[in-house]
């Protein structure tokens, strides 16, 4: 009996020891740091960033996270990259925050010639670095995503919304910034072009309760319908957005790093924005919103900006092999504004930097309306 009590014990421990291993090695799973998957198309992006589940699951594509450090890249984390790419890779993608990325590309094209080598929205890309870039042979191609001031897009964006008053939301600590300056002139102007009642409010930095306090004030006096909130900085975004869903403002551009990750917050759908597509999340949001009597009203990118340049970068290298086209056929204009379209259903307008050796851009993004 005590033989049979004893081996009862010794089998469930075993059991629990199997289940604890199974749920640290699914934990580890979503958490994966690693930077040796390979595929046709493998991806590099900084840990935590955001991309679409569908390409997440394409057995085509390699999606590897880079641990977040402080500092530019070392030669040895360059070495690890650049190792990892063999034969079997035909494109190379690699989005950073962190400087010193690109020798990755040159070691590369050393030894694989043949490679597409991207660069997605690198870091490099924000210094002044910038100009040899451009001239960097071993580069074919590289996306950068516009920054944060785009209030032109968004009074734009806001006249479709039907807006009858735009207002400019930033805070004390930018007040100061010339492309802050720039940025409200360029609001200005355009408002007034289109008939749109343009109004500026500064508000604390660490203070958002206020901006309740001043959305409502403008609405007393210009009414709630048609009024449109634009936050210049994302720390203003989630407020405006409980704000919008709770007085069914408009806003033309939520503007934040990561839209999808705000709305899920704010909403509740955390869980539905891990395991759906992007497009499902989408589909989703928008009927959750149109339950709440809100349709129409609120612009944004649910996979983040910053995802935008090596998602737009997987559906143009797979329609080039797909079709068996040229690389030269396939990274240029038209073909960034079409895969947009059909494939992210996000309007890209591709913008000429200066003369380069490969195919480089900024991307102009107008954000989809829910």
């Amino acid at each position: 009996m005590i033989k049979k009590i004893t081996a009862t014990a010794l089998l469930l421990s075993v059991l629990m020891s199997i289940s604890a291993c199974s749920s640290s090695m699914n934990k580890n799973a979503n958490t994966d740091n690693s930077i040796h998957k390979k595929a046709e198309i493998t991806v590099y992006l900084p840990e935590g960033q955001n991309i679409d589940k569908k390409y997440r699951d394409d057995k085509d594509i390699a999606i590897n996270y880079l641990a977040k450090k402080d500092g530019k890249f070392s030669e040895k984390e360059v070495n690890a990259i650049a190792d990892n790419i063999d034969k079997s890779v035909k494109v190379l993608i690699l989005s950073s925050d962190r400087e010193g990325s690109m020798p990755v590309f040159s070691k590369v094209k050393s030894k694989l010639p043949g490679i597409i080598t991207i660069a997605g929205d690198s870091e490099e890309f924000d210094t002044d670095s910038i100009n040899k870039i451009m001239k960097d042979k071993s580069l074919d191609v590289g996306f950068m995503s516009e920054k944060k001031y785009n209030a032109y897009n968004s009074v734009t964006i806001a006249k479709q919304m039907s807006a009858k008053t735009f207002v400019y939301l930033y805070t004390n600590k930018d007040k100061s910034n010339s492309d802050l300056y720039m940025d409200i002139q360029d609001a200005k102007l355009y408002c007034d072009k289109k008939g749109i009642k343009f109004v500026e409010v500064e508000v604390e930095a660490d203070d958002s309760s206020k901006i309740s306090e001043e959305v409502k004030k403008i609405a007393s006096v210009e009414g709630s319908e048609g009024l449109a909130l634009y936050p210049s900085d994302q720390t203003l975004s989630k407020e405006i957005l409980k704000l919008a869903i709770e007085n069914k403002y408009i806003i033309p551009n939520l503007n934040s790093d990561n839209d999808g990750e705000l709305i899920a917050d704010v909403m509740n759908l955390k869980k539905e924005y891990e395991k759906l597509t992007r497009e499902e999340f989408d589909e989703l949001v928008s009927k959750k919103l149109s339950d709440k009597g809100i349709s129409d009203k609120i612009a944004a990118i649910s996979e983040g900006r910053k995802s935008v340049p090596a998602e737009i970068s997987i559906e143009i290298a797979k329609y080039m092999y797909e079709n068996n086209y040229m690389i030269e056929e396939c990274y240029r204009d038209v073909s960034v504004v079409d895969r947009g379209n059909q494939k992210l259903n996000l309007q890209i307008k591709p913008e000429y930097i200066d003369s380069s050796f490969g195919y480089v851009r900024k991307l102009k993004l107008n954000p989809r309306i829910y």
